[in-house]
């Protein structure tokens, strides 16, 4: 009785593991895909501030004076935007 439902779903006890991994394969590649995608969206204020915030971690518990790290992310791109490029 179990087996002739599950035939019906379109289950077969006979189908091995391979032949189901082949049925999904399209709903596995699209997840890697979209997953793989938001790696990208990293951005570099994203990257900037955790540099600031491991400059202010290292900086702990030594003598180095307050506010001496790097300028925030807004100040960084003006500064930046004004400066002439020289390539």
């Amino acid at each position: 009785m179990r087996s002739s439902r599950l035939q019906a779903n379109g289950f077969s006890p006979d189908k091995s593991w391979q032949t189901r991994l082949m049925r999904h394969k399209p709903l596995i590649a699209l997840t890697l895909l979209t997953g793989l995608t938001g790696c990208g969206l990293t951005s570099s204020q994203a990257v900037y501030e955790g540099i600031r915030a491991q400059e202010k971690a290292n900086a702990v518990g030594t003598n180095a004076p307050p506010n001496q790290g790097l300028p925030r992310y807004d100040q960084y791109e003006k500064e930046r935007s004004t400066r002439p490029e020289t390539r």
